[in-house]
């Protein structure tokens, strides 16, 4: 789906995650898929149970990505079928917990780099819970130092 290229300026450029984004949610595809959830639960939201009828205004069923590993090529687990205000949460769980990750992750680049500056390469053998007690000391006395 995704070997499509734009042309700029007489260079071939990979599409970016937002234009590949835009043609999966636009595709046909996406749209048998949609209809295939609202098919299957019967027009409701996979989350609260609300449920779609002709007279509903305002609030839609739209489908959601849990995931964007498969981009372009879900799996049926990847999906769930929600109403517009339960999308809207799962959107913002999915940004929170995205940015809970690049914390977790920012933190255990920061900690090997400073057991390694203080312990070198090796430092893997030195009990785990003092190391991780130091480290937090180390992070108060930079952040008191205003760091």
């Amino acid at each position: 789906m995704f070997e499509q290229q734009q042309q700029l300026f007489g260079t071939v450029r990979p599409l970016s995650w937002r234009d590949r984004y835009t043609i999966v949610v636009r595709s046909k595809r996406w749209a048998l898929l949609r209809d295939k959830f609202i098919h299957r639960c019967g027009s409701r939201c996979m989350r609260c149970n609300w449920q779609k009828t002709h007279w509903s205004k305002g609030r839609t069923l739209e489908l959601h990505h849990r995931t964007y590993e498969r981009l372009g090529a879900e799996a049926e687990g990847d999906l769930e079928l929600l109403c517009s205000v339960c999308h809207a949460r799962a959107d913002e769980e999915r940004a929170a917990e995205g940015r809970r990750r690049a914390d977790a992750a920012l933190y255990d680049a920061r900690f090997d780099g400073w057991a390694r500056a203080c312990f070198g390469d090796d430092y893997w053998g030195i009990e785990d819970e003092w190391m991780h007690d130091q480290f937090e000391d180390w992070l108060e006395r930079k952040y008191d130092e205003g760091y």
